[in-house]
């Protein structure tokens, strides 16, 4: 269990790793996950077995103080069931936070003087082609792992329980098994472009709304073998198939649903470009999707 300081003023976070069953006073076999440690190249996480470990995280900031145990309960074991790993929670809140009673000097109710300022907004899940954007453009931009949230969760307000199971949360499953299938912890960023030449679209910049950016973030692996474009909006990418050191299948990953359909001509050779172009809509009627190369 690792803790950080947050950036807004609502407490202490506590990482929390897959902590399920009863507790023993035996140590774990020498090849199980936890506690995970610092990955071999020091930007992910590896458990005890030295593979790497992809943070598939939630907000429950507030389950000591709302939840009893038995709700507790539930709730870990629909996070469980969706792949999640890890959680983010608050262990003492601010009284400057409510209306009363507040300290001037912005202390805890316990007398800690608040390290850092700032609020974070509640976030929603009302908008799960948004979420999805964040999702894999973060991964794809080496990152390496993934935090969900939604306003029912974060503060297990009435009908929490109704809320589990969030399209945004169904990604977090759907994540975790495309990315692990693809060696993720291997993905370089395609930052200059010599992978996907050519309908890469925009970033924007600090300003751009995520649903306004058409941006395409592509990765590969650093041997050639395989590498993945995500892009939130259906139009022609211009491949250098070169980059690869072999011949790949092309597919269309469906990142509403899970699924993935092999592109026509496939293997393709690497060599020249290539140009792929998705069908205009996905499963959930929007326009994004993942090509995969492998």
């Amino acid at each position: 269990m690792y803790g950080e300081a947050r950036g807004s003023g609502r407490g202490y976070s506590l990482w929390v790793f897959e902590v399920y069953g009863t507790l023993t006073l035996t140590a774990p076999p020498p090849a199980a996950a936890f506690p995970v440690k610092r990955g071999a190249s020091g930007r992910f996480l590896a458990g005890q077995n030295n593979k790497p470990f992809l943070v598939t995280a939630d907000s429950l900031q507030s389950i000591a103080a709302n939840l009893s145990e038995a709700q507790a309960d539930t709730y870990f074991a629909n996070r469980k069931a969706l792949d999640f790993n890890a959680a983010s929670i608050n262990v003492f809140a601010f009284y400057s936070f409510y209306p009363s009673p507040s300290r001037s000097d912005g202390a805890t109710c316990d007398g800690i003087i608040r390290p850092l300022t700032g609020h974070v907004a509640s976030g929603t899940d009302g908008i799960h082609y948004d979420v999805r954007r964040k999702a894999y453009w973060a991964m794809l931009c080496g990152g390496a792992g993934q935090f969900y949230g939604n306003a029912h969760i974060r503060t297990f307000k009435t009908g929490w329980n109704n809320n589990l199971n969030k399209p945004g949360a169904a990604l977090i499953s759907c994540l975790k098994r495309f990315f692990s299938s693809l060696a993720w912890h291997n993905l370089v960023p395609d930052q200059t472009h010599a992978l996907v030449t050519a309908g890469y679209g925009s970033p924007g910049n600090g300003s751009t709304r995520v649903s306004q950016s058409d941006n395409c973030a592509a990765s590969m692996t650093p041997d050639g073998t395989r590498g993945a474009a995500y892009m939130p909006a259906a139009r022609t990418i211009t491949v250098n198939m070169s980059k690869l050191s072999k011949a790949v299948t092309a597919s269309w990953l469906d990142p509403a649903d899970k699924t993935a359909a092999a592109i026509p001509g496939s293997p393709f050779v690497n060599r020249g470009t290539g140009q792929f172009t998705p069908p205009a809509k996905n499963s959930a009627k929007d326009s994004d999707w993942v090509l995969v190369l492998r």
